[in-house]
Order: structure tokens, then sequence, then C-alpha cells
């Protein structure tokens, strides 16, 4: 079961291209250089529920896949992270419950890609803790993606989403990949062969 988990990964990052894809698709009035991502779901939208149906779901397939990283995890540090990055989910969720123009929505949506970045950088100590170098780019990756949030001066609100989404994506896809190649999640490996001197079977 925990090996299926592992696709909810990917799952996520194809079906959150193609619920963005379709709104943007749907609301012709929506401009990627002076809007935001959050009016394809907000009322007065052609089919909001297209975007903010689309985005719990992607949030459920996140926290998803944080349980298989969780259980792939191979230090405690990493499964904090894995735990950090299904609460992105969680928040990714929320933000299609509360769609723009609610009180919460602003909240819900920053801390979707805070924590998002946090389970990054977090789940790349862990892999440095193991002796796994790789770890320093996930960290890179996380650090890297909120200072160019905040520092370069993006023309609109979509662009600078769409940028951080598709750090969170890479996060989930770079990972899936690792782990592919790591083999099954920790509990699940075949146990090693007793080794010892060989007993001779007794005469009759």
């Amino acid at each position: 079961m925990l090996d299926r988990l592992r696709w909810a990964g990917p799952a996520a990052v194809g079906w959150s291209a193609a619920v963005v894809a379709t709104a943007a698709s749907v609301n012709p009035q929506f401009s990627w250089l002076h809007g935001a991502l959050s009016e394809l779901g907000a009322p007065g939208a052609t089919a909001p529920w297209v975007y903010d149906g689309g985005l719990v779901v992607a949030g459920a397939l996140i926290v998803l896949y944080s349980l298989y990283l969780a259980a792939a995890a191979r230090h405690w540090v990493e499964a904090y992270g894995a735990a950090c990055f299904g609460l992105a989910g969680v928040f990714l969720a929320l933000v299609g419950v509360y769609h723009a123009g609610t009180y919460p929505h602003d909240f819900v949506s920053e801390w979707f890609f805070t924590q998002a970045a946090l389970g990054a950088a977090v789940w790349g100590v862990g892999e440095l803790l193991t002796g796994r170098r790789r770890g320093a780019g996930y960290v890179a990756l996380a650090v890297g993606a909120e200072a160019a949030a905040a520092i370069v001066p993006w023309p609109s609100v979509a662009l600078v989403e769409s940028f951080g989404a598709l750090a969170v994506c890479a996060f989930a896809l770079l990972v899936f990949g690792e782990e592919r190649r790591l083999g099954p999640p920790r509990g699940r490996r075949p146990e090693p062969h007793a080794v010892g001197p060989s007993v001779p079977p007794e005469r009759a």
C-alpha cells in the first residue's frame, strides 16, 4: 500500500497543472501578467469549482504523498520534513475551501508555500544527516525559491505563485525519482540472510 502512495506525488503535480490550465481556459479574462491564480476560484469567475475543488484534491494527494515520505524516511528529521510537507497539503486544500475574498484566504495561501518550503528544507537536512549530499540541493531549492519570491520584482501575483508552485512540484518529483532508486520504504526491505557457519547434518 505504501508503495502505491509514492505515485501520489507525480499525480499531484499532473493534477494541479491540469486544474490550472482548465480553469484558465474557461476564464479568458484572466491575465497571467496582472492577476492572481486565486481569481480563477473567486466568486464571479467562470466555473470557480474547477479551481477550488481541484485544489482540495491536489492537497489531499500531497497529504497522501507525505505519508509515503514519512514511511520512507531514513532519519527522524526526514520524517519531520515529510510532516511539514503534508501540512502544506492541508493548507492547499484550505485554499480551495476559503476562496479569494474570504478572510482566511491570504493566510492559508501564504502558509501553503511556507510549509512546502519548510518541508523541502527539513527533508534535505535529514538527507544530509544520513550522508546523502543530494539533500543540500533540496535545502538550496527551498531557500532559493523563498528568496526569489521575496526579492524578485514579479509583475503579478499569478507569476510568483506559479514560480512557487513549480518549486514545490520540482521537490516532489525529485524525491520521487530518488526514492525509486533507493528502494522500498523503511520497514519493508527484505531481511538479510543470517551469516554464520554451516552445521552439517547429524549422522544416523
